[in-house]
């Protein structure tokens, strides 16, 4: 047997070297040629490597573009449900449209069915009383400003913001209009003013009413009787308004609000 040590052979003669131990000698000082070294090797990967490292980077940018997507969609839709309320009835065609990486949003969860009313609103700012008479309801509930098509919805805060109107509308009535009345001495004056307390009748009634319909819509059977009683008020209020129609009416100050 021979091994070769430091270029020498044990266990054979010194003086002759197999012409295969200069060629194992070569072969170790290849091996020893470290990449961490002196120079190092450049790193040859198989071919393959490259087009799985490829195929890696293509599936991240497309998962990328797919979350960009899906979440434009999202503020797309959640925008148009907040601007355009009949968007809110939108059904989806298919399960893809609102439906990303198996993702489901019910996009008008966010919206409410009524916009929230104002609160603490002066009753200046309230009155409908200037101007002319002969539109008083339509006034009022422009005023009043709540959707009515689903009055079983309406909150317990915008319900009782309508109570207030209606509240501040009659504190008027009695601590504005009737001592204005009471102190007019012109005939003009004094109709221009009736037909102003008239005309805030009608947003007191609305309001009352309105209130009423809400409790009723949301179970409340018990003011039906109520309901019926204001309703009257209200209609024969709208009546004398419509008579006055093109009259002058005036507004009284009043410091309150709702």
């Amino acid at each position: 047997m021979v091994l070769i040590f430091a270029g020498g052979v044990i266990g054979g003669s010194m003086a002759a070297r197999p012409a295969h131990a200069a060629e194992a000698n070569n072969n170790a000082t290849k091996l020893n040629r470290s990449p961490f070294v002196g120079k190092q090797k450049e790193l040859v990967f198989p071919q393959g490597f490259h087009y799985f490292e490829m195929g890696r980077q293509i599936s991240a940018s497309i998962m990328r573009l797919k979350l960009e997507m899906f979440y434009t969609r999202i503020l797309f839709l959640g925008h148009r449900a907040w601007t355009d309320p009949t968007s809110r009835n939108h059904e989806p065609h298919n399960h893809d449209e609102t439906s990303h990486l198996s993702l489901n949003v019910d996009i008008w969860a966010l919206n409410t069915t009524h916009e929230a009313l104002a609160t603490g609103d002066s009753y200046d700012d309230l009155s409908i009383s200037a101007g002319k008479a002969g539109d008083a309801q339509a006034e009022a509930l422009a005023k009043i400003g709540l959707d009515t098509t689903d009055l079983a919805s309406v909150s317990k805060a915008d319900l009782e913001i309508i109570k207030g109107i209606h509240d501040v509308a009659n504190d008027a009535e009695v601590g504005a209009f009737n001592p204005a009345l009471d102190d007019a001495t012109d005939k003009t004056e004094k109709t221009a003013i009736q037909n102003g307390k008239i005309k805030n009748k009608v947003l007191k009634l609305s309001a009352a009413v309105l209130a009423l319909q809400i409790q009723e819509a949301q179970g409340d059977d018990s003011v039906a009787s109520k309901l019926a009683d204001e309703q009257k008020k209200l209609d024969n209020n709208i009546a004398l308004d419509a008579k006055a129609a093109g009259q002058d009416s005036t507004a009284i100050s009043f410091d309150g609000s709702s």
